[in-house]
């Protein structure tokens, strides 16, 4: 659990990014490009953070790897 702090900050992002992908999903839904009706778990959540982690990492590392040749010349 964090502080009050990072819990507000935390959903006040989850607010500002529903605000932008939500009407696309909307939108999506009502073109009939997804089913409303998909069921995800919790397992699912969690594969899909695991993945994205793991995407983040390599790039992170991908970046420190360009840094460190940039920086030799």
């Amino acid at each position: 659990m964090g502080s009050l702090l990072s819990i507000i900050e935390g959903l006040n992002t989850g607010v500002l990014i529903w605000n932008q992908v939500g009407p696309l999903f909307r939108q999506l839904i009502a073109n009939g490009k997804i089913d409303p009706n998909i069921v995800v778990t919790q397992d699912d959540l969690q594969a899909a953070s695991v993945s994205l982690g793991m995407d983040i990492s390599e790039l992170d590392a991908a970046i420190a790897r360009k840094k460190v040749r940039d920086a030799q010349g």
